[in-house]
């Protein structure tokens, strides 16, 4: 008998300050994820920057699925490192991807 090993596929999702776009995004994965997956299908979310109505959308998350591994991780950028708008995003991208993959 083969010994099946299970695998772990997670979701990365980015996020900054829009709350109801956060809400509407989960929402949509969470129509299509198995609901039997307490760790193989971890659900991260990191957020660049800190916005309380965007921690309050995955504290609810959270509690809705407690089944379902949701991560929170929050990266703050230097205030006093300004940049383009996409360069930041490109430093919130290098800042998260090794802290999932």
């Amino acid at each position: 008998q083969q010994r099946q090993q299970q695998q772990t596929f997670p979701l990365l999702l980015f996020t900054c300050r829009r709350a109801e776009y956060l809400r509407q995004t989960l929402t949509d994965v969470f129509d299509y994820l198995p609901r039997d997956c307490s760790v193989g299908c971890p659900v991260i979310i990191s957020q660049d920057g800190h916005e309380p109505s965007v921690e309050a959308v995955v504290k609810e998350f959270q509690r809705q699925y407690p089944n379902i591994p949701i991560w929170h991780y929050q990266h703050v950028p230097s205030p006093t490192l300004r940049l383009e708008p996409y360069k930041e995003l490109s430093v919130h991208y290098k800042w998260a991807i090794p802290k999932v993959f």
